[in-house]
């Protein structure tokens, strides 16, 4: 979007809202409001319907159309019904692993949703964990990335902090815009890293776009696909790091492999 574009979304948002609900403006306490008592997209789509009010936002409502009453209006015209008031929230998007589209915006609003409750909870301790974050990572519209990044550089000061884990670096590194690359840039804001065993290429990656510098036996390391093994890295310190699993913890993982190993009804204490 141009600049007028998004002046004229800015003023649809809040014409939707203000003809949605009379309870909704900039001074609102949001904690006291229902789901219900919030517009759908479905009013912000009828509300650029005006053609001479939003002249430059047709194509955008072509687009809104997949969104409102198209294959995707069941995930995302509608208010939600999910309770959220819990200590311990995880937003499983696996589901939509072949919806890249529609994986990437509902990753985008869950993580702009985790980022308002981080920044608002004031001395509470928050910790926000990404997985699979090189399904947002898209070269063509870096923006979500470029949100994730921003994140990075920032959580620390509201009491919190984050880990990002992907298996796709070459799709993790895909995001850009101009001179910077995102996804280099989350791993270089890092203070620490876990590097797990990788394949040849997503290793030379790493080395492409000089992100590690791994010697010949840290190569060996990552690349013999070892369970367990891999290289933490903090600060310039490096250790090889391999991780046993205890009887109770293969109990509650692979109960199966567990019965194979120790026989079927071993018992196991757990402290």
């Amino acid at each position: 979007m141009d600049i007028v574009e998004m002046a004229q979304l800015e003023k649809a948002i809040i014409a939707t809202y203000e003809g949605v609900s009379s309870k909704i403006g900039f001074d609102t306490e949001f904690d006291k409001l229902k789901p219900t008592d919030f517009p759908i997209l479905e009013d912000l789509y009828n509300e650029i319907g005006d053609i001479e009010k939003y002249t430059r936002l047709q194509d955008f409502r072509e687009v809104l159309f997949m969104f409102v009453h198209g294959s995707n209006s069941r995930m995302f015209n509608g208010h939600t019904n999910v309770d959220l008031d819990n200590d311990f929230i995880c937003f499983n998007l696996k589901e939509l692993e072949e919806e890249s589209d529609s994986q990437a915006a509902a990753m985008y609003n869950a993580l702009s949703y985790l980022w308002d409750e981080i920044t608002g909870a004031n001395d509470k301790f928050t910790w926000l964990a990404i997985d699979e974050c090189h399904t947002i990572a898209d070269p063509d519209n870096p923006r979500a990335m470029k949100f994730v990044y921003q994140i990075y550089k920032r959580i620390r000061k509201y009491n919190g902090g984050c880990t990002v884990a992907t298996q796709q670096i070459a799709d993790f590194l895909s995001a850009q815009e101009g001179h910077r690359n995102y996804g280099q840039a989350i791993i270089g804001n890092s203070i620490s890293q876990l590097i797990l065993p990788l394949k040849e290429k997503d290793i030379a990656d790493l080395k492409n776009h000089e992100i590690l510098k791994l010697s010949e036996e840290e190569e060996m390391i990552i690349s013999k696909f070892r369970q367990g093994e891999g290289i933490y890295v903090v600060g310039n310190k490096r250790v090889h790091m391999k991780v046993d699993h205890t009887k109770a913890e293969m109990k509650v993982i692979n109960p199966k492999k567990y019965e194979t190993l120790y026989g079927k009804g071993a018992v196991t204490n757990v402290r």
